[in-house]
């Protein structure tokens, strides 16, 4: 019976892989002979001259191919074409390797079968399934292209996936170390959901379709290049996931299952919306946050039982006020941060809002955590609120119960001590003409009333050299520029201070600039750190793209950015994780040829 079963399968579907070992096999090693049965008449003693590769006495390629049970090793040596291949189940490991440089056409189907024990089939290289003309590839069952698999089997693609269609049926095991694009993926059998993951450590595309589990590893950014729907577990591990409202990430409740999500952290969240649909109460932490900005949670608990539908998604905002305040003991909002949440289905729900040191506007962002509150926004003003925050000023969070009416909420404060106040963005300093020029960024601008530009000789002793009135009070993020005409000799350092309204006042990091004409190199300060901040700077670097990355003792990427320089002096702000602990780590940065200009330990206190 599973054999008719999977001749109507393969009967069904068409497809071509083509697999490209990328290194070549050590031929001087020992191997037992390879156990190959072929689906013709052809014996298996054919091959006994060349026990290491199977070059002679191949098929045809009207011949339906067969691997039993226990083929490992099974190398192809040589260019040919067969319609169907499939890897029969058993307990013992089957690999099957396509030799340097030799490609394997296949016009059928691959069938990878249920295993009594997990074992392995191995595809070493690229895996290349060419669209069938007019084939639409809206269902990998329904259409050509496909791999499928059956139980506890496993296929492992180092390289790219192209045009593939990926059918799992039982809890079978994929991973792919490469970009997966063209085909989509179909696993929704069981409540023991088929894991695949997604584990390279470059940015990678992750195929539309739904998932049983999905686990996202390596460290590379992944590109969902459709809508992702996950039945069992989303496992973020390391690697941000770049969604969109094109391309979302739902969790489906509907199929039996009930989906979870786990290991969200600085390193690892989704950028766009999130869905979570159910059909029984459960409260439900959505993995979002921002390239630049970190992970900033937001939980969804229904107070009744019954079918949920939520979407959510962290807006990084540009600093621009949303609306007014009407929301009564409300006295201020953030202008840089918001949760945008919206209920298709289901009752009042507690919404739980979470700050770390990545959020809003600056570290002074929460000063009195019980003054916190949640506040919603109708479209026009920010009207309700509700909730009383708990934790630090560093990391905290605030439940507002029985919400009834969901889009935009964002902290509020019900006290003036909470500043909620202007966040400095990316600072530089510059020579320029015969004097030194400072740009500065700032978000969410609130009751400031001016800049003051301080210099020192020797980063301890500060004094004015000039001051700017602010321009962006409650309408949007700005960007300001001073000059300084008469900078001292040799090296300097600036910082920003705002004074508020009400007296306050805070700092920016403080920069450094040497106008020592004969220092070309590239240098990190402050090193050690403190604050999480430390500008890479130099005199004299070339015009082009230039990666920048950091190190764990460990060897654990931490950071990674691209930026394009237009030659000559950099100033460049780098902005580390809030998680990052304190430690001795190692910073490069690399040109567009791939060659290390520089590396320098970096330490954080």
């Amino acid at each position: 019976m599973r054999k008719k079963i999977l001749f109507n399968l393969v009967k069904c579907f068409r497809l071509r892989i083509l697999l490209i070992v990328l290194s070549a096999l050590n031929a001087s090693s020992s191997f037992s002979q390879p156990n190959i049965w072929l689906g013709g008449p052809l014996p298996q003693d054919t091959l006994a001259s060349n026990p290491l590769f199977w070059s002679a006495g191949l098929p045809t390629a009207t011949s339906d191919i067969i691997i039993p049970d226990g083929s490992d090793p099974l190398f192809v040596d040589v260019n040919t074409t067969w319609t169907s291949v499939t890897f029969q189940g058993g307990s013992l490991p089957t690999r099957m390797t396509v030799g340097p440089n030799i490609t394997l056409t296949i016009t059928g189907n691959i069938t990878i079968e249920s295993a009594s024990a997990p074992r392995g089939i191995i595809l070493l290289g690229f895996l290349d399934c060419p669209t069938i003309a007019g084939g639409t590839n809206t269902d990998p069952l329904l259409v050509g292209n496909v791999i499928i698999m059956v139980g506890a089997s496993e296929l492992h693609v180092p390289g790219d996936a192209t045009g593939c269609n990926l059918g799992m049926l039982g809890t079978p095991i994929a991973t792919f170390g490469g970009n997966f694009t063209g085909g989509q993926v179909y696993a929704p059998f069981n409540l023991v959901a088929p894991t695949i993951e997604f584990n390279s450590a470059d940015p990678q595309t992750i195929p539309p379709g739904i998932y049983g589990t999905i686990i996202f590893s390596g460290g590379g950014d992944k590109t969902l290049a459709g809508p992702v729907t996950v039945t069992s577990n989303g496992l973020f591990v390391s690697g941000i996931v770049i969604n969109s409202s094109s391309s979302p990430l739902f969790f489906d409740g509907t199929l039996g299952g009930l989906p979870t999500v786990s290991g969200v952290s600085a390193l690892s969240f989704a950028t766009g919306p999130v869905r979570w649909l159910r059909l029984a109460a459960g409260q439900f932490t959505f993995p979002v946050g921002k390239l630049g900005a970190g992970y900033h949670p937001v939980t969804i608990n229904p107070v009744a039982p019954g079918p949920v539908d939520f979407t959510a998604e962290y807006i990084r905002s540009s600093g621009a006020a949303l609306g007014t305040i009407t929301a009564p003991g409300i006295l201020g909002v953030s202008n840089c941060e918001y949760w945008d949440i919206d209920r298709t289905a289901g009752a009042a729900a507690n919404v739980t809002l979470e700050w770390n040191s990545n959020s809003g506007c600056n570290g002074a962002y929460i000063t009195d955590p019980s003054t916190i509150s949640v506040v919603h926004f109708d479209g026009t003003n920010w009207n309700e609120s509700g909730g009383t925050g708990t934790g630090t000023a560093v990391n905290g969070s605030v439940e507002w119960t029985g919400v009834t009416n969901f889009s935009p909420f964002t902290l509020g404060t019900t006290s003036l001590l909470n500043p909620l106040p202007v966040r400095f963005g990316a600072i530089k300093a510059y020579e320029k003409q015969n004097g030194i020029q400072l740009d500065w960024k700032v978000y969410s601008e609130n009751k400031v009333k001016n800049y003051e530009v301080e210099r020192s000789a020797d980063a301890r002793s500060f004094t004015t050299v000039g001051s700017l009135a602010s321009l962006y009070n409650n309408t949007a993020d700005g960007d300001y520029g001073f000059f300084d005409a008469n900078p001292l000799p040799g090296t300097s350092y600036y910082r920003i201070k705002n004074n508020d309204l009400d007296g306050k006042s805070a700092y920016s990091i403080i920069v450094r600039v040497n106008r020592n004409k004969t220092i070309k190199g590239l240098s990190l300060y402050p090193n050690p750190l403190v604050s999480g901040i430390v500008l890479l700077q130099g005199s004299d670097l070339g015009r082009g793209n230039y990666k920048i990355n950091i190190f764990g003792a460990n060897g654990q990427d931490i950071y990674k950015q691209q930026i394009k320089h237009n030659g000559g002096t950099i100033s460049h702000t780098i902005e580390l994780p809030s998680t990052i602990s304190k430690g001795v780590y190692m910073l490069s940065v690399k040109d567009e040829n791939g060659n290390i200009i520089f590396n320098e330990k970096l330490v954080k206190q």
